[in-house]
């Protein structure tokens, strides 16, 4: 990721000396906290370059919008054809539908 400063993008520092930044483009994002280690966010997707850490635990984790992660603690029991767990659990997100009805009612009334 290059930082240095064009026409169109804006790069933010603590200090002239600091080498954590903000580097803001007309289609990308990035946040350093120096050139090994970013997030960059453009129209492509999110990148992420160094160490992470997730402070969740796995119920809290949603893949593609509908599945849910076990537990921590069953990933310890393990796996087999005779015991076999799933990793991941089909969740859909059905406590919103309620507010998605409402939600299109007013929509729908608005339309006439």
């Amino acid at each position: 990721m290059a930082l240095v400063p064009s026409p169109t993008t804006r790069l933010f520092r603590a200090s002239e000396l600091s080498p954590a930044s903000i580097e803001i483009q007309e289609t990308q994002v990035t946040i350093s906290s120096d050139p090994s280690k970013f997030i960059a966010i453009d129209e492509k997707g999110i990148y992420v370059r160094g160490p992470t850490s997730e402070i969740n635990l796995g119920p809290q984790r949603r893949r593609a919008g509908l599945f849910i992660e076990e537990f921590d603690l069953l990933r310890i029991i393990p796996k087999t054809i005779v015991t076999p767990f799933p990793l991941n659990y089909l969740s859909p997100p059905l406590h919103v539908a309620p507010n998605f009805q409402m939600d299109m009612a007013l929509f729908a009334a608005n339309l006439r």
